[in-house]
């Protein structure tokens, strides 16, 4: 069965264009072509067709081949060339490959000729493929931070279906620990509704019990039924993920299958490991919203059912509802952190191995490594705030953590278009604290005070120490605040930014807060309209030292 393939020949002699030809017919091409032989016909070639290798002379009364394949690279760069020519010296052609040919074929041997076709296509087919995955992949980590709910779902399984190029993708969550509900299932470009399955017997089952399940081909062998139903066809390749929770419990599984032999893309366990996470965080942060959502519906009904206790009830329902918001606020927080984390994972897997070691900025790998694991800690202390405090605690230099924050909100800073100013010493005491906590209570009052800026405003730091106690002050420039917002900074939930905007929800400073007095601190704000605002945080040098006072703060 004939090959067909359609090649541009940029070549003058009507003899030559028939030789070439003639030769790939005899090795089973079914060739179509066009011929060029100048710059203009050449351009306006390639811009309105589809080729899929070019041939090209040497030398020519109006074009060269140097020539040609300049401009290949700049219109077409992923083509295949080679250069076929009688009219040229070894020392020629490997200039012409150091400039970006692909192969050279003389004139007056045309028999490697279809040799290097073959090869030249199969690894352009690996290039181009190896593109569509790289694209996909970048997609993929993309696009699952940005959504959430079922529409994060949903577009999770469409991107895992697209990346690895498979018929059908699912992803579900565990139910009472022996059903299945159906989070989203993509066939084609049809998109399921969610439903509840029985999970023993099932492909799901096998799935969870494995943690990770890899068949390249003859997939349906497994369990044939079970295969057939959850596909709707004949599974040959199939590889699949379970979801797990901080604890290391399933709690849902992620899967995709093909009808033809599924070969996993490079770093695909990496890849796959990072959007479970995302989805393990989306599925976690709704369930504590319907956890939420029944215990408020259930604590209406007592209030209407107990008009003769409306006292007592109003008692219960405010501290009902401080236990709620700090749930909201463990729920919604490890959302929003994971939301960048998965995207600063993505893009690190992305670039990492891709910065050599003599990269002025290949410093900044490690940092960004530290950071990822810090913030991933983060999420899980968060959820134990209203709990006795078990931060790490360990001697750091305080000078040292703050320049690394501010080196971390560079970026944040461009954006801004706004300075940090940081007057600190490297030679100041250590403090003994957790560096977690004091890292996350500087970011978040760094960043606010960048947000809150004027463009092209300062942002000043400074830090000092005196007996027992470290001060951090952070003053911007921007807008300021009146009295009456400045006494509601600090509650959660309440935010001076728009509704719309990307800012959070209004508890980066309630949570700054609860870790600056867990350490034993207090943090204060004096703010003027129209003139700026300051925060001073002030914290023990040795929260081990603090003594009763200290704890009774903790707890």
């Amino acid at each position: 069965m004939s090959i067909q393939i359609r090649v541009l020949i940029v070549e003058d002699s009507e003899d030559d264009i028939i030789l070439i030809v003639r030769e790939l017919k005899r090795n089973g091409y079914d060739v179509i072509f066009e011929q060029v032989d100048n710059y203009n016909d050449m351009k306006t070639t390639l811009e309105n067709r589809e080729w899929d290798i070019v041939f090209c002379d040497y030398s020519m009364p109006k074009f060269d081949g140097l020539s040609a394949m300049k401009l290949l690279q700049e219109v077409r760069s992923e083509l295949p060339f080679i250069l076929v020519s009688g009219a040229i010296g070894e020392d020629v052609a490997v200039e012409a490959m150091k400039a970006g040919a692909d192969d050279y074929i003389m004139k007056d041997n045309l028999s490697r000729l279809s040799t290097a076709v073959t090869r030249e296509l199969n690894e352009y087919k690996e290039r181009q493929e190896f593109k569509r995955m790289e694209e996909a992949l970048q997609i993929l980590v993309k696009s699952t931070v940005i959504k959430t709910g079922e529409d994060s779902f949903r577009k999770i399984a469409s991107s895992i279906k697209e990346w690895f190029d498979t018929d059908v993708a699912f992803l579900g969550q565990i139910i009472d620990g022996d059903n299945i509900k159906t989070l989203s299932m993509v066939i084609e470009e049809d998109f399921k509704c969610v439903c509840r399955d029985k999970m023993k017997g099932t492909l799901c089952e096998l799935i969870i019990k494995e943690g990770f399940l890899h068949y390249p081909e003859s997939a349906c062998s497994l369990l044939p039924a079970s295969c057939k139903k959850c596909t709707g066809k004949d599974t040959e390749g199939l590889v699949g993920i379970s979801i797990l929770d901080e604890s290391g419990k399933s709690i849902g599984l992620l899967w995709t299958a093909s009808s033809k032999k599924l070969i996993l893309p490079p770093r695909a366990i990496e890849v796959m490991e990072i959007i479970t996470a995302k989805a393990g965080s989306e599925i976690k942060r709704m369930w504590a919203e319907e956890q939420l959502h029944q215990h408020n519906e259930k604590l209406e009904i007592q209030v209407k059912e107990r008009t003769t206790r409306i006292m007592e009830l109003e008692r219960q329902r405010m501290e009902n509802e401080k236990l709620a918001a700090s749930g909201r606020m463990a729920a919604i927080v490890a959302h929003e952190i994971n939301n960048p984390l998965s995207a600063i994972k993505g893009g690190f897997l992305l670039i990492k191995d891709s910065i050599p070691k003599d990269n002025k900025f290949y410093n900044y790998v490690d940092l960004i490594d530290k950071e990822i694991d810090r913030i991933s800690r983060i999420v899980k202390q968060m959820f134990d705030l209203s709990k006795p405090y078990q931060g790490e605690i360990s001697e750091f230099n305080p000078t040292l953590v703050i320049r690394d924050i501010i080196v971390m909100l560079n970026e944040f800073c461009y954006e801004h278009n706004v300075i940090i100013n940081f007057e600190g010493h490297y030679d100041v005491a250590k403090i003994t604290l957790s560096e977690d906590y004091f890292r996350q209570a500087l970011y978040n009052i760094i960043k606010n005070a960048i947000e809150a800026s004027r463009d092209g405003g300062i942002v000043e730091v400074n830090s000092r120490q005196h007996n027992d106690r470290f001060n951090i002050i952070v003053s911007d420039l921007g807008e300021g605040m009146s009295e009456e917002i400045r006494s509601k900074i600090f509650e959660a939930f309440f935010s001076t930014k728009r509704k719309d905007s990307n800012s959070g929800l209004g508890l980066g400073l309630a949570t700054t807060k609860v870790i600056v007095e867990s350490m034993g601190g207090t943090i204060n704000c004096t703010s003027e309209k129209d003139k700026g605002t300051t925060f001073i945080i002030d914290l023990p040098t040795n929260i081990i030292t603090q003594g009763n006072s200290t704890e009774t703060v903790m707890n």
